[in-house]
């Protein structure tokens, strides 16, 4: 009965929504049944991102966008926030060089790409407790697995992003691994921004 009450009202939260609203705005945190602590990989824009570091998770919060995109001089910083198990914020940045998006859909353009991060076409920078760490890539791939538009009543919202990373890199000289890395973020006009 209690299942059925719970339909009935989200029913009517989406009933009583205006078109503006239907979109996701905030993340929506399902846990991966496989690996507890993380967000299941999803391609449904519930702008979630996670990873594992070490032993520990990062994953996003509720107090800033998972992932910004900030495109300036013929680079493209995908920009992740989040916070690791003792709540303290980390944030990790991919610089890719050689591209610049004039728009939100020049994204779609990324739909699947693997970017080879020992390569020398990407660069990593790392922020725990928004203090800069020194780090240098060992391997590692970053890959955008679907690109769509988000279309809601044949109005674009955004661009829905997801994919899977790992890395491995040298922190102030001490080999770290990043593994399982998975996001679903809705870009839009508040978190992507084209700077000259």
């Amino acid at each position: 009965m209690l299942k059925y009450i719970t339909i009935i009202f989200i029913l009517i939260g989406f009933i009583s929504c205006d078109n503006d609203d239907l979109y996701i705005e905030e993340s929506i945190f399902i846990s991966d049944p496989e690996v507890s602590g993380l967000p299941i990989y999803s391609e449904m824009g519930y702008n979630t991102f996670g990873v594992r570091y070490e032993r520990d998770f990062i994953i996003q919060d509720d107090k800033s966008y998972p992932l910004k995109i900030v495109a300036e001089n013929n680079t493209t910083s995908f920009i992740f926030s989040g916070r690791n198990g003792y709540y303290e914020e980390f944030n990790f940045t991919l610089h890719i060089h050689d591209y610049k998006p004039a728009d939100l859909e020049d994204l779609l353009n990324l739909n699947q790409t693997t970017i080879d991060l020992s390569s020398g076409s990407a660069d990593i920078e790392i922020k725990e407790n928004d203090i800069s760490l020194d780090v240098e890539i060992i391997s590692g791939e970053f890959e955008i697995v679907k690109a769509r538009k988000l279309m809601v009543d044949e109005d674009e919202k955004g661009v829905i992003l997801s994919g899977v990373f790992q890395f491995k890199v040298f922190i102030d000289g001490i080999p770290v691994a990043f593994s399982l890395g998975r996001y679903d973020t809705l870009i839009a006009y508040s978190n992507f921004f084209v700077l000259d």
